[in-house]
């Protein structure tokens, strides 16, 4: 979405591109959420499988249970934490396009305000 140190404000000019730009944005960005969401739910279910696994055929306390069976099935834990960590991550860039496409449409409706008391009409 671009560098803060490269700011420069949005110029009236630079609505409709920039709208483009910041839809196009939390699209990819909504399609990458979905993508690390499946994925995530997919490692978690493959993991709490193998963990409820080693459980029914284990004796011992549950936390005894649960250290043993991320330790058997290392693999599967980690891919299940990594990519909850990337579905969370996945949802930031959600929340910053949507912050983006607000901030673009507030500029959009204070230039509108600023062309009709102006007596202008609003328009590329």
């Amino acid at each position: 979405m671009g560098n803060m140190s490269d700011y420069q404000p949005l110029r009236a000019s630079q609505v409709p591109q920039r709208l483009r730009e910041v839809m196009q944005y939390l699209e990819d960005a909504t399609d990458a959420f979905s993508q690390a969401a499946d994925e995530a739910a997919e490692a978690e279910a493959e993991w709490k499988i193998a963990e409820a696994k080693y459980h029914v055929t284990h004796d011992g306390a549950v936390s005894k249970l649960e250290r043993e069976a991320k330790a058997k099935h290392e693999d599967l834990y980690r891919k299940y934490k990594i990519t909850a960590a990337l579905r969370e991550s996945a949802l930031e860039r959600v929340r910053t396009a949507r912050g983006g496409l607000s901030s673009v449409q507030t500029a959009a409706g204070s230039f509108k305000d600023q062309y009709q008391a102006a007596n202008q009409t609003y328009g590329p």
